[in-house]
């Protein structure tokens, strides 16, 4: 639904893009032999590989069971990598090869989630439906995006991640549990 794709881009957002520039910050911090550019550089690359690796992850997903399930999965999963990797940032702090492999897993399951919802989509609407549900999910996509960035912004995602990094997972739970609710359909009279 095109709510369900705001709440799924407010929890990328707000993991995404500006954690993104925490984790070449922590390179110049935490990594005392590499630059802020060359960190940068570095998580640029890791990204772009987990943005390669995430589309067949979606497709085995997707193979091995209903797009619920791996919506579910890849929900759940990015839920609990946030909250780990916030409680491990708050406790001791992580390093720069640790907040890599965040990036790594966690662009792996985005991107995954991407094919499962948009081949769902695909095989599940048809005609002006799929335009019209595509057109609704994309405008409350962008809506999240600004939403997540926002909030990213007013906690000091850039410096101080821990804040985004549990709401963020909050919100992956809450989204796989929305995705896996049943809900009963109308009875006709």
């Amino acid at each position: 639904s095109p709510l369900l794709s705001l709440m799924i881009r407010i929890a990328s957002a707000m993991t995404g893009e500006l954690f993104l520039l925490w984790v070449a910050g922590v390179s110049a911090e935490r990594a005392s032999h590499l630059g802020a550019f060359t960190g940068m550089g570095l998580v640029l690359a890791v990204f772009g590989v987990g943005a390669m690796l995430g589309p067949t992850a979606g497709r085995w997903l997707r193979r091995i069971g209903s797009a619920k399930t791996g919506l579910l999965a890849s929900a759940l999963g990015s839920g609990a990598i946030l909250l780990l990797f916030g409680l491990f940032e708050l406790t001791v702090g992580s390093s720069f090869i640790l907040a890599l492999g965040f990036v790594l897993a966690i662009t792996i399951l985005n991107r995954a989630r991407m094919v499962v919802l948009e081949t769902f989509r695909q095989a599940e609407f048809k005609g002006t439906r799929f335009v019209r549900i595509m057109s609704w999910s994309y405008s409350f996509g962008a809506l999240g995006t600004i939403l997540g960035l926002q909030i990213g912004y007013w906690l000091h995602l850039s410096t101080q991640p821990v804040a985004c990094l549990f709401i963020g997972g909050i919100l992956w739970v809450f989204i796989g549990v929305i995705v896996n609710l049943k809900v009963a359909a109308p009875v006709d009279a």
